[in-house]
């Protein structure tokens, strides 16, 4: 529930540079994890 794209519609830009960062560092995260465990 991302509730502060709603209170922050003029920052909608940056706010979704975040989340595609946020998901690459998870990316990468479960990558490296899925190697450590395999």
């Amino acid at each position: 529930m991302p509730l502060y794209r709603v209170r922050a519609p003029a920052s909608t830009r940056t706010i979704y540079q975040c989340d595609v960062i946020c998901i690459l560092v998870m990316l990468k995260k479960l990558k490296t994890w899925s190697l450590t465990t395999t």
